[in-house]
């Protein structure tokens, strides 16, 4: 069993060779984050090949918790309330639509640097996404490993 194309943070171990059962075994850390192909490569006796290819991805899947719109006169900030939102990274949408620029407050950055609990963004365009006596869904992305997550609902 083999693998031309296995990071460093994988192996592939024997787990019983009589019945030819193997296990990949992953062990990222914070810096291998990303989506990976990985093709495995099976070779029996008579050297005949089989492979397969599987997709593992490393990374957070970001948790919203809550999601509050701020009103201060005429314009709006929205804040959204979680866990493993990719520090400097996560992005924000409503029903879809991306809300730029996205802040990332230091006092709820979580130690090491890599996670936040708390995004927030200032935007003229938040009015016309969650409108008056509507209801829209808020989804947070990790872009570096692609990871979404579950819609939370805000009405105004």
């Amino acid at each position: 069993m083999t693998s031309p194309n296995l990071p460093a943070f994988a192996s592939i171990q024997t787990a019983d060779p009589v019945a030819g059962l193997y296990v990949l075994v992953v062990n990222p850390t914070v810096a291998d984050r990303g989506v990976y192909t990985l093709t495995i490569v099976a070779t029996d006796t008579s050297g005949q090949t089989a492979s397969r290819s599987i997709v593992v991805t490393v990374g957070y899947t970001p948790i919203v918790t809550n999601v509050k719109l701020v009103q201060n006169g005429s314009s709006f900030k929205l804040v959204v309330d979680g866990a493993l939102f990719a520090a400097g990274e996560a992005s924000i949408t409503i029903d879809g639509e991306q809300v730029t620029p996205v802040k990332y407050p230091a006092k709820f950055v979580d130690q090491g640097g890599v996670t936040a609990r708390r995004l927030q963004t200032k935007s003229s365009r938040l009015a016309a996404l969650i409108e008056s006596g509507g209801t829209s869904f808020v989804r947070v992305t990790n872009p570096r490993e692609g990871i979404v997550s579950a819609p939370f609902p805000i009405t105004r």
